[in-house]
């Protein structure tokens, strides 16, 4: 292990890295240094709470709009979806498309 002469720590904790060590029998890897899973679970389920508490009120809030909020928002799509169509353009095929439909019979 290598230490630097001012720190007692190992170099390799000091960088954040994690060593593996193994068990006697070599079945069993650990990794030192790792935060435990139950943290990351836990922070995992607040998250879930949260994001479900956020759509539940916005479910909540969705009756008490006024008549005129919807049909603001409905505008609103319909600008955004006709910018998009102006963007998009039609799709061009390439050389293989075009030899495939000129190959196919006409009816």
């Amino acid at each position: 292990m290598a230490t630097t002469s001012g720190s007692c720590e190992p170099r390799a904790e000091r960088l954040g890295l994690y060593r593996v060590k193994f068990s006697n029998d070599g079945s069993d890897l650990r990794f030192d240094g790792v935060p435990s899973r139950r943290k990351d679970r836990v922070l995992l389920l607040v998250r879930l709470l949260y994001l479900i508490t956020l759509r539940v009120f916005g479910w909540l809030m969705l009756p008490a709009r006024s008549q005129a909020s919807n049909d603001a928002e409905i505008m609103v799509l319909r600008h955004e979806v006709a910018v998009l169509r102006r963007q998009a353009g039609g799709a061009k095929p390439d050389w293989a498309d075009r030899a495939i439909l000129a190959a196919e019979p006409v009816n």
